[in-house]
């Protein structure tokens, strides 16, 4: 037991230290570029990744959330061919999605940025590397999910070689680099996934078997709820450069992506330390002691790896404004580093809920709690954009009111299921 013990520690060590350049690649990518870019370019690129970011959701459809409960029974029981046959299955389902949505979505790229087909291959490129990080959580292989989150930020060191050389590089140019790099990733981690598990990629490619796939009605009814309920998430979460883009804001939006950047850290850290050893714990858990005892640990460290990158979170931005000796724009609009902070404190904390929610099969709470969270944040932003009050207010006030929201409706909906133990598994 002792040995187990160590063991799980030298994973989280290594997963924590996989996190941190991952997190630094992105991070330093925003401070530099508060330095090498102007704040309206900035503001245009976050701008991007945003719209990307809520695209990815509509190709993936969330049906992730069915299918990776249905991979966690299958590797606790040994069911290794139900595993594989699961997997093509979900493959054959983003393809039809694909066909769907990709036009839709070529089109307002094209419109907006004009860079259309290049954009989408960006999404289907991260959509497809988030689906693979998240199969090796539920095989049971968090240092590989970690790794192929990484490569989500591996395009920035070639800007950062450009950069750091004295070339100054266009927008435009900045985001080829980023499709190519997200591109040949995910070339990289899919061929390793099908070696790992045993999959022979002539199946992948027999188009007979995409017609005779079959669509689980269950998971089609759940995904659509999810899907509608993260997009409600996914917005708001990023309503205030959407709202900067609204306003055509740039240079504000610039700010946002700055400050947001350093606050997102919280959740995201916490997710790949704590939670990702967690979830398959939970799942695989059969007795209602023993599964008491695992969400009562992944709540202490839920909080006590919240507070603690909370603090580094809200500290972190003053420092390279110093270091780095950035614009006076992002000077003006230090108090967003506390705002962000705090807010996604809160969202930590918050997803404990999320999570035994998830393994308890109580869908409607999560769901649910972001559906009411968007309404409550949608109804703030036209009543206050209406009565013409501060940019700035607008949106530290609408972003409190969804993280608290958030935790309220989450632990609400969540207490009213506790007592029922036979909702348990």
């Amino acid at each position: 037991m002792k040995m187990k013990f160590k063991t799980i520690n030298y994973l989280r060590v290594a997963n924590a230290f996989i996190n941190i350049i991952n997190y630094s690649l992105r991070g330093f990518f925003f401070i530099l570029g508060a330095r090498y870019l102007s704040i309206h370019d900035l503001g245009m690129l976050g701008v991007i990744f945003s719209y990307n970011s809520i695209f990815v959701f509509f190709l993936g459809f969330e049906y992730w959330y069915f299918f990776n409960r249905k991979y966690a029974e299958y590797i606790a029981f040994a069911k290794f061919n139900d595993f594989k046959v699961f997997f093509l299955n979900q493959f054959y389902f983003y393809i039809l999605v694909y066909l769907i949505f990709l036009p839709i979505i070529f089109f307002f790229f094209e419109l907006r940025f004009k860079l259309g087909l290049v954009l989408c291959i960006g999404v289907i490129s991260f959509h497809l590397i988030q689906e693979i990080s998240r199969i090796w959580i539920y095989l049971n292989r968090q240092i590989l999910s970690s790794l192929t989150t990484l490569s989500l930020a591996i395009w920035t060191i070639p800007v950062y070689i450009l950069w750091l050389n004295g070339r100054l590089i266009s927008l435009q140019n900045i985001v080829y680099i980023y499709v190519s790099s997200l591109f040949f990733c995910m070339l990289f981690w899919m061929s390793i996934l099908i070696k790992v598990i045993n999959l022979n990629p002539l199946e992948i490619l027999k188009f007979r078997e995409f017609f005779r796939f079959s669509i689980h009605k269950k998971a089609i009814k759940l995904s659509f709820w999810i899907l509608l309920s993260v997009l409600c998430y996914r917005i708001v979460e990023l309503s205030p450069r959407l709202f900067a883009d609204f306003l055509r804001n740039y240079e504000l939006a610039g700010a946002i992506t700055f400050y947001q950047s350093f606050g997102s850290l919280i959740t995201s850290f916490v997710y790949h330390i704590v939670s990702v050893f967690f979830l398959p714990k939970m799942l695989r858990k059969v007795d209602y002691n023993e599964f008491k005892t695992v969400i009562k640990e992944l709540k202490f460290e839920l909080i006590k790896y919240s507070f603690l990158f909370f603090i580094v979170s809200a500290v972190s931005p003053f420092v390279f404004v110093k270091i780095f000796n950035l614009k006076q724009e992002y000077v003006d609009f230090w108090y967003l580093s506390f705002v962000f902070a705090f807010a996604y404190f809160v969202l930590s904390l918050s997803t404990y809920y999320s999570y035994v929610s998830y393994v308890r099969n109580l869908d409607e709470v999560n769901y649910l709690s972001n559906i009411l969270s968007f309404i409550f944040v949608f109804l703030t932003y036209v009543i206050m954009y209406l009565l013409k009050i501060n940019v700035i207010i607008i949106i530290t006030i609408a972003f409190f009111i969804f993280s608290f929201s958030q935790y309220l409706f989450k632990s609400l909906f969540y207490r009213r299921y506790e007592s029922n133990e036979s909702s348990l598994f």
